[in-house]
């Protein structure tokens, strides 16, 4: 059996927001894997953990303590890579109070690791790409520069060839004088373009994007998706896209993750996860989809001031049920439906 392309398992990421306070926790025991060739979509409401995921897998959590405990594991040529080993060694645990200890020489590590993978193994599209440039450097300079950092190409007249090469690849319209323009230049469209083009030019094995078409008028957003599922597929790079509009994730994903609490509540194929007429359906998901029917903007179910072990027991259809008590006192773990479906719900421990 193959080895999956990614692995992570037990990630955990918290932040210190007072002193006097315990950190509070941004994401909680997420674990998936994606295959080769895959596309993973994630949905779920702002704060829920989506970004924060993608960071952690990129190595750019830098607020303290940061990752807390978990495994990511990169699969590259049956080499397997675990990027968070002896993390635990920097953690400090005592109960609910998690510090980090030696932060210095744990991002040192952790940079190391990084150096000859973020940008050339995982490349990502930023949800704001003129903000991911260098607004005083022209973008074909920049990718030329990724291409010689990242790629065996070190000459620089090749590097400005396959840049231009990649921009035209990406749609982008005389991309020898976009070449030399700088990003303030550019229309958010265009940016997404080149921001594209240089996070696979590197022919990375896996590609992260972060909300990729926020911001896009809706023609402009269509190009792009077709854009990046007809690049997907000559590539045959992988995919994990974070998005609010469910129209990306169904166009582009296999399978998705829904996120709430910072948790995975749910987990499955595409077009299982969107069918709100199935059977089986974590409470969540059906408030999450149904409120995508009735508003444009990302749907946000208020997380109140309560701790119970389901963090969504409070708002659940379902909590005058047998269930509630057990809710409030038991957290619930991903129960495998089959055929690749997981539910965080006891209602459907012996589905």
């Amino acid at each position: 059996m193959n080895q999956p392309l990614l692995e992570i398992r037990n990630l955990s990421v918290s932040f210190q927001q007072r002193k006097d306070l315990p950190p509070a926790r941004a994401i909680r025991h997420i674990s998936f894997q994606l295959e080769q060739n895959e596309t993973l979509g994630i949905i779920g409401e702002s704060g829920s953990g989506k970004s924060i995921t993608l960071l952690s897998l990129m190595g750019l959590v830098d607020d303290e303590p940061g990752i807390v405990s978990g495994t990511i594991k990169l699969t590259l040529k049956q080499i397997t890579l675990n990027l968070l080993e002896d993390i635990e060694q920097y953690i400090i645990a005592n109960g609910s109070d998690i510090r980090q200890a030696n932060a210095s020489t744990w991002k040192k590590l952790r940079e190391q690791r990084y150096k000859n993978i973020r940008g050339k193994h995982i490349s990502m599209i930023f949800q704001n790409p003129k903000l991911a440039f260098n607004p005083y450097c022209s973008i074909g300079k920049q990718i030329s520069e990724m291409i010689r950092l990242h790629t065996d190409i070190k000459d620089k007249k090749q590097a400005k060839q396959i840049a231009i090469q990649w921009l035209q690849r990406v749609k982008m319209d005389a991309p020898e004088i976009r070449y030399n323009n700088n990003p303030y230049g550019l229309s958010g469209g265009m940016c997404q373009r080149a921001m594209l083009a240089m996070a696979l030019a590197s022919q990375p094995a896996i590609l992260v994007a972060d909300e990729p078409t926020t911001g896009l008028d809706a023609t402009i957003q269509s190009n792009i998706l077709d854009l990046l599922a007809k690049l997907k597929y000559e590539t045959g790079t992988s995919m994990i896209v974070v998005s609010h509009d469910f129209n990306v994730i169904q166009r582009l994903a296999n399978r998705v993750l829904v996120y709430f609490d910072g948790q995975i509540v749910e987990q499955g194929k595409t077009e299982a996860i969107f069918d709100l007429s199935r059977k089986n359906i974590h409470p969540y998901t059906k408030q999450l989809l149904r409120a995508n029917l009735h508003s444009k903007t990302t749907a946000t179910i208020s997380i109140k001031n309560v701790r119970h072990a389901c963090g969504f027991s409070h708002l659940c259809s379902s909590k005058e049920t047998e269930f509630a008590k057990r809710c409030e006192n038991e957290a619930p773990k991903l129960f495998n439906l089959g055929n690749q479906h997981h539910i965080r719900c006891w209602k459907y421990k012996h589905a």
